[in-house]
């Protein structure tokens, strides 16, 4: 159930009646949009780094539940690639986001609220790894085509 109060717009749930502010009634009204950017990088050897061309992907989610059940809906409301300073923007209207980025097998997913202009920064990791193993910098040599680092031993 969606309902006005004190200014803003809430989502109740069915289930105990609690509710949720989603927007301002300001916000709703004036269709207002607000920009997140995303900044997607990786640490290679300690030192983060853009990645340019990783896709971000932003899904608008809804989560519905009864007695029995639990139903999650996902909508992709914008998709996006990054430039070459890793960045990509998105126009959008308030509400809970998820945010999938991923480059050559890294991937990244997080949520945001967005109630106002949010910039963030996004570090891609190897989802199947061991914490502490993540395969980066081979991942991102054999994405970005760049010459492996070698070693010289004196």
């Amino acid at each position: 159930m969606v309902a006005a109060g004190a200014g803003a717009v809430f989502i109740a749930s069915p289930s105990n009646g609690a509710s949720t502010q989603v927007a301002s009634l300001a916000d709703v009204a004036l269709g207002a949009q607000y920009n997140l950017t995303v900044q997607v990088g990786a640490v290679v050897e300690g030192a983060a780094i853009p990645i340019t061309g990783a896709n971000v992907t932003i899904w608008s989610y809804n989560l519905n539940e009864t007695n029995d059940s639990v139903t999650l809906t996902f909508t992709k409301v914008a998709n996006g690639t990054t430039d070459a300073s890793g960045d990509v923007s998105f126009s959008l209207p308030p509400g809970d986001y998820i945010v999938v980025s991923s480059y050559s097998g890294l991937r990244s997913i997080n949520f945001v609220s967005l109630q106002s202009d949010v910039s963030g920064l996004v570090l891609l990791h190897n989802p199947l790894a061991p914490v502490g193993h993540g395969g980066v910098r081979e991942r991102l040599h054999e994405g970005l085509r760049m010459p492996r680092p070698t070693s010289t031993t004196a």
